[in-house]
């Protein structure tokens, strides 16, 4: 927000909408929400993406500029997590804007496009997440994406996602401290069907 000059001209304002949704809690196990939100696909944008919690300069891999997998998008989403015995499950299913293909810029050809504020080829892209605690420390995931980001001039196009995560955290009295681990892997492919 800048204000005017002295002669009154060059007032303007600048917003940035990051995130904006709303959540419901429809049972103990189920939330539903919808706007534009952090896609649950692998770990880090579930659980580590706001700046308070990762104090890492840039985003993984997967999910920097030019990454193969989505940060944020619009539309809805379902989670929640499910305790059984001594474990827990928890899972996350969400329809988005689909990507597009891009095909134009020579740098970035066969990339996948996940700006999806305004949908860029009326295709949705559809999504979950299943995670399985065995005991508070561990965490293992599986994510996957399905998507139909068909660029002009090509009938129809086939995304899919797949990635794994492992997350472990434990106080161990011996380091008098906290012991880390985390990892995260993904793998996209982009097929045309004739």
């Amino acid at each position: 927000l800048t204000g005017p000059e002295a002669n009154g001209e060059g007032a303007s304002t600048d917003v940035e909408l990051d995130l904006a949704y709303l959540t419901y809690l429809l049972h103990d196990y189920v939330l539903v929400g919808a706007g534009k939100f952090s896609v649950p696909f692998a770990a880090f944008h579930n659980h580590l993406d706001p700046s308070w919690i990762n104090k890492l300069p840039g985003e993984p891999l997967v999910f920097g500029d030019e990454g193969i997998a989505p940060d944020t998008g619009v539309g809805v989403f379902v989670t929640g997590a499910v305790p059984h015995h001594k474990m827990l499950f928890n899972y996350a299913v969400w329809l988005t804007n689909g990507p597009a293909l891009i095909t134009e810029n020579p740098e970035s050809a066969g990339s996948l496009n996940f700006d999806n504020f305004n949908d860029l080829n009326m295709n949705k892209a559809l999504g979950f997440r299943v995670g399985f605690l065995p005991f508070p420390e561990l965490e293992v995931g599986y994510s996957f994406e399905y998507s139909r980001p068909n660029p002009s001039g090509f009938e129809t196009v086939h995304a899919t996602l797949h990635g794994l995560d492992l997350n472990y955290v434990a106080h161990l009295a011996a380091l008098k401290g906290q012991l880390t681990a985390r990892a995260e892997i993904g793998r996209a492919s982009c097929r045309e069907r004739v």
